[in-house]
């Protein structure tokens, strides 16, 4: 019987799986053919290297944004007081400004040294940074200003050292 169908072998060529010897279908599932990775070494090499990215991502934008707050020198041109204004105090704080020639309340003066850069800020032409030791309960300190070069120091003031 040359062509005809046998009736065994239509149970051959059905769409039916194979079985195999330990019990399982032919052909497998592709996720049973891949082999099991290690699941926690896996996980714990995603999550350092993602910590990794995002602290290095972070620490390259703060150093971007160092790098042009120090290249336009934000803080570069900044004064005690304001255009027109100057500081003024009682007991040697002198930490209110009042408009340059006008009349002070009692009891305020004027800072002997005006306006001028921040003490960070004294590395302008003209300008000096000038320092001072103060104790601030039975702790020394040593207290930075800035000054017009020329300028007559009050008692214990003194030009800074070259930095």
């Amino acid at each position: 019987m040359r062509g005809a169908a046998r009736p065994d072998d239509s149970d051959d060529m059905s769409n039916q799986p194979r079985f195999t010897s330990d019990g399982g279908t032919y052909p497998r599932r592709s996720a049973e053919r891949r082999p099991e990775r290690g699941g926690r070494r896996r996980t714990f090499a995603i999550v350092a290297l993602s910590v990794s990215g995002v602290l290095l991502a972070g620490g390259l934008i703060v150093g971007a944004g160092l790098v042009v707050a120090f290249g336009f020198n934000v803080m570069g041109d900044e004064w005690v007081c304001s255009d027109g204004d100057a500081p003024a105090g009682a007991h040697g704080l002198y930490n209110n400004c009042y408009a340059e020639g006008s009349t002070l309340p009692a009891g305020v003066t004027w800072d002997p040294f005006g306006n001028r850069p921040m003490p960070y800020n004294c590395k302008k032409d003209g300008w000096a940074a000038i320092e001072r030791t103060v104790t601030h309960r039975g702790v020394p300190n040593v207290e930075k200003d800035c000054v017009r070069e020329g300028t007559d120091l009050p008692s214990r003031w003194h030009i800074a050292e070259s930095e």
